[in-house]
């Protein structure tokens, strides 16, 4: 009889571990074609405002477990800049995602600010999370990299991230320090919209 119970229990830890290797691999497929429908659409985007965007992205985590620990602000003057709706949605999708999982803070705090002006339209996103190791940080946009191999992720978000904001015209930098959060610039052009 306890051969039988152990025996259901290996079972058990097996079928676990098929399952969760199922779900990354169903993540990571749904990455790559996240991807490719981003590097090669050449149409127009729709441009929404960023605060339209944000709760859309935010919807994802409304059954997150731990959401009520989760604050994103975003001031005012930032709500209603511009942005291409669908690539912003893959971005600020793995942003946010990655500053929800590389945070071990009690309370989640996500700060996202815009602006436009002649020069060009500007985006910044800060979090208290983990922050990024400062030998990683020229990695992160990497194809598969992971910083570190506990890490849940592909190794896919960034990479495209960074590809959204290229094919936007646009630049993407980092500033972070390990244990006090990272923060995430995003420089386009400027955009003239009758929207």
């Amino acid at each position: 009889a306890a051969s039988d119970v152990y025996k259901r229990q290996e079972l058990d830890s097996n079928v676990s571990r098929i399952r969760n290797n199922v779900s990354r691999l169903d993540k990571y497929l749904k990455k790559i074609v996240e991807f490719s429908s981003i590097s090669s659409d050449k149409r127009t985007e729709v441009l929404r405002p960023l605060e339209e965007i944000v709760n859309e992205v935010l919807e994802n985590y409304n059954n997150a477990e731990n959401v009520e620990k989760i604050n994103v602000s975003i001031p005012d003057k930032a709500k209603s800049v511009p942005l291409e709706a669908e690539t912003w949605t893959v971005i600020l999708n793995n942003l946010v995602s990655n500053s929800i999982r590389y945070n071990s803070n009690p309370l989640i705090e996500i700060e996202i600010n815009a602006s436009q002006d002649i020069t060009g339209r500007t985006f910044k996103m800060k979090d208290n999370g983990d922050g990024i190791q400062p030998d990683q940080i020229r990695h992160i946009f990497n194809i598969f990299y992971r910083g570190d191999e506990r890490s849940e992720g592909s190794g896919l978000g960034l990479f495209i991230t960074q590809n959204c904001v290229d094919k936007l015209n646009g630049t993407i930098s980092v500033k972070s320090q390990h244990g006090n959060g990272t923060t995430v610039e995003i420089k386009l052009p400027h955009i003239f919209s009758s929207n």
